[in-house]
């Protein structure tokens, strides 16, 4: 009788470590067929008659993923800044203090825009605090306070790569 109820267990088991390992994207999904198969490649889109060149880009600015806020960035900043505003609102005289844009800025930045070198000298830094905690910046970006925004800019072009907006207050 004990023998029964194990063998009906580790079946039963087995399919839910693989569902398990499924979900959690750690197994392909060719386990679950139990071989081993390639899957097929779909094939690709025929080229219209005469027309050799690839399609367009898209739209937009295209920044490369890499130079981006990455996620402990994403998180790290935003908590920084809330903690200041806690401290702030425990304290006895509690001001809020105008976040301007800089002179020069008429609204905030957005992904993919230029700022001149001018208006890039007169931006305020990150916090030293703050710049401890997060990781190294990637070569030629530094990140910027602009408003409520944090900002991550290319140096050498002045390029907006990536915009936490709302962040400071």
């Amino acid at each position: 009788m004990r023998n029964a109820r194990s063998a009906f267990r580790l079946p039963a088991i087995r399919c839910g470590l693989l569902a398990l390992l499924l979900a959690a994207g750690l197994a392909p999904a060719t386990w679950a067929q139990g071989t081993m198969m390639q899957a097929p490649v779909p094939p690709s889109p025929p080229l219209s008659s005469g027309n050799t060149t690839a399609a367009p880009a898209l739209a937009g600015p295209q920044i490369n993923a890499a130079l981006q806020f990455d996620r402990s960035e994403r998180w790290l900043i935003p908590q920084y800044f809330q903690s200041i505003r806690d401290r702030q609102r425990r304290a006895s005289r509690y001001k809020i203090y105008p976040r301007d844009l800089p002179a020069g800025l008429t609204q905030a930045p957005a992904t993919g825009d230029i700022l001149p070198p001018a208006i890039l000298a007169e931006m305020t830094p990150l916090p030293k605090p703050l710049i401890r905690e997060l990781p190294r910046v990637r070569p030629d970006t530094s990140r910027y306070i602009a408003g409520r925004d944090v900002l991550l800019v290319q140096r050498s072009s002045g390029k907006v790569l990536d915009v936490l907006s709302g962040i400071v207050h």
